[in-house]
């Protein structure tokens, strides 16, 4: 700063003609924040013991500028919740020597300030500093004031319940209820969320859900229902989930809580299952694919188109899976491969080619497959079909051959 501060002196002394470069104007900077306290303990403020109880406590910024020109407007502070609400806008820093500015005109500019806030409103706040000149040039920078409460704990969750779902039939969906206990040292005001995790143990499906202690009085989205809570404010938190025939699977749900501070509770598991009442195994029909297919001789690429129709009384919904196993003469695998019924939205990956399927969700799945150039012939390859559903029960197979020359 010191070389700083003789450079400037020495090109001011030696200054050029017509040279506007060296002649312009050097805009404010902002060198140095402080906030005195930098962290504010709220238990030794107040030692009500209610996350609710209103805190007042005043706090002193300090900032340094460097105003080459001497055109300084103003020097303003904001002060900004961890949530984004401003508690003090616009508070003027003063370099005349008064209250809390030590030395008038020594570029340290100063304030008080008073700020209120929940004992619960824990976390980093923002000290915003702006700058403006008589240029309206403004310089913005932004430091940090931590309120924390030593005495706060983490939520703890507890008696989590999660039934399984059965779907009757005629329904196409079930709805759950998951409730946990919630407990806090601050109270439960000092609780800001309680949330779920939902994951198929298949890992298909993911759900993140927020669970309320709210007496089931509003809806809650996205599901436009009720979240089944029966008593406000008694620390059980709870939501209702629809669950579809094709979110029929076994899944785990991990729920924790959070407090005004952030501070992450245990978290509290469970697993459960999502079935129909009653169940019946896909069946496979229609197989169509040709009896033949040419081996290519060239380099040239030709493709088998292969189709199969598959029902299942439980709905579309209710199949997870279709595939075939393509087997050798000897009875050896060569593979096993999934049909789709996407109407040509998917690419295989082992392909690298759309399925070939032509209307989406009509029960006929579809894969095209290439054959190239190297296959012994002539031969032949049995492919045999089956589908899964979401019960995992699996359907009768269907073979088809399909002779290579």
């Amino acid at each position: 700063p010191l070389f700083f501060a003789v450079l400037v002196g020495f090109v001011s002394g030696c200054k050029l003609q017509n040279d506007s470069v060296i002649d312009s104007e050097a805009p404010s900077e902002i060198t140095r924040i402080s906030v005195y306290p930098a962290q504010i303990e709220v238990d030794k403020i107040s030692f009500v013991f209610n996350p609710e109880t209103v805190v007042d406590t005043i706090i002193t910024v300090k900032t340094a500028v460097i105003d080459l020109n001497n055109d300084i407007v103003s020097v303003n502070c904001n002060i900004i919740s961890p949530d984004g609400i401003t508690l003090v806008e616009s508070i003027q820093l003063s370099d005349n020597g008064i209250n809390s500015d030590s030395i008038a005109n020594d570029g340290i500019y100063s304030c008080k300030a008073n700020i209120s806030f929940m004992k619960k409103d824990l976390g980093n706040y923002s000290i915003q500093i702006t700058v403006v000149d008589k240029q309206a040039f403004t310089v913005k920078v932004i430091t940090s004031l931590k309120i924390t409460n030593s005495f706060n704990q983490p939520p703890q969750v507890s008696s989590l319940v999660a039934v399984n779902g059965i779907i009757q039939p005629g329904n196409d969906s079930v709805r759950v209820k998951f409730s946990v206990k919630v407990d806090d040292n601050q109270g439960l005001t000092n609780i800001k969320s309680v949330n779920g995790s939902i994951i198929s143990l298949d890992g298909q499906y993911f759900f993140v859900v927020q669970l309320f202690d709210d007496g089931g009085t509003l809806p809650v989205a996205p599901y436009a229902l009720f979240s089944g809570d029966s008593i406000a404010g008694d620390g059980i938190y709870s939501i209702q989930v629809p669950f579809f025939k094709k979110h029929v699977s076994e899944y785990s749900i991990q729920v924790n809580a959070r407090d005004s501070a952030a501070a992450l509770s245990n978290t509290a598991s469970k697993e459960f299952f999502i079935q129909n009442q009653i169940n019946n195994k896909p069946v496979v029909s229609n197989v169509t694919m040709p009896d033949t297919a040419i081996v290519p001789t060239s380099n040239d690429t030709s493709f088998i188109r292969i189709t199969v129709t598959v029902n299942d009384a439980e709905g579309l919904d209710d199949i997870y899976s279709v595939e075939f196993t393509s087997r050798r003469p000897d009875n050896s695998i060569v593979g096993t491969y999934i049909l789709h019924d996407d109407g040509n939205s998917i690419v295989h990956p082992e392909f690298n080619l759309p399925s070939g399927d032509l209307i989406a969700n009509d029960g006929i799945f579809t894969l095209t497959i290439p054959l190239l150039k190297g296959t012994l012939v002539p031969t032949y390859r049995d492919f045999i079909f089956q589908s899964t559903d979401r019960a995992k029960e699996v359907s009768s197979t269907f073979t088809k051959r399909i002779y290579l020359r």
